[in-house]
């Protein structure tokens, strides 16, 4: 693992730096319980195997970006898609095989949005994943935090095409990095430990109809979390 990242490190700075990248950034997805969850038999295996049963469970993660667009798809039995559009400033996250969508308001924190309190950002050019020397961005909120592990310039993103999404604190992390993270780590208070890893990197073209959205309609009748639309598509 060590040497692939020595690898892609000194490949995207070749060939990348001084662009803002295009293409299929690819995650490795892992979980771990909290301690707390572990006393009472929630254990790694417990939580994939929960998620598995209904089909919620993705060990991978694509993401492609393109001009401050970008959509992630998970491996899991519903293939489900996340797509952000630059143009209306929304998230728009499709689940259970695609018939719902939320779509949510990306200037709003929506971590921030339950507790009231603004996140504490701290940022240390001293830290290590994966074995490997780099910098960290964490964002504390009182219901967990998120720390954006990167290797600055390894995968160039221009942070002014996300100048107005706040949500997880995305603009702000790209604003210190000028890189997409080389690891997430995402911490659920006294429940679980999400951890995203990049195992490839794919500079190519990207079609502009992968970030398309079909025809949707509001469901008024359903209520999701702060800041966010519950809608339907369209048949």
């Amino acid at each position: 693992m060590k040497g692939f990242v020595v690898l892609f490190w000194c490949m995207a700075v070749c060939c990348g730096f001084g662009q803002s990248f295009e293409g299929i950034a690819v995650y490795h997805v892992d979980i771990e319980a909290a301690e707390r969850m572990k006393f009472w038999g929630m254990t790694r295996e417990f939580l994939i195997d929960d998620r598995r049963k209904d089909g919620t469970w993705a060990d991978t993660v694509e993401i492609t970006y393109k001009g401050g667009n970008y959509a992630a798809l998970a491996h899991d039995d519903y293939h489900s898609l996340m797509i952000y559009r630059a143009d209306s400033n929304r998230i728009f996250a499709f689940e259970h095989g695609w018939d719902i969508c939320t779509v949510a308001d990306a200037s709003q924190d929506f971590e921030f949005a339950l507790p009231g309190e603004t996140p504490v950002i701290t940022h240390s050019t001293e830290a290590t994943a994966a074995g490997q020397p780099c910098g960290v961005v964490r964002v504390q909120w009182k219901t967990g935090s998120c720390d954006y592990y990167y290797h600055p310039f390894a995968t160039p993103i221009d942070p002014e095409l996300y100048l107005c999404h706040a949500h997880n604190a995305w603009y702000e992390f790209l604003s210190i990095s000028h890189s997409l993270p080389f690891q997430i780590v995402k911490t659920v208070n006294h429940v679980s430990m999400t951890t995203y890893t990049l195992v490839a990197i794919r500079w190519q073209p990207v079609d502009d109809n992968v970030f398309a959205l079909p025809e949707l309609e509001l469901q008024p009748d359903l209520i999701a979390f702060p800041a966010k639309a519950v809608m339907k598509i369209k048949r």
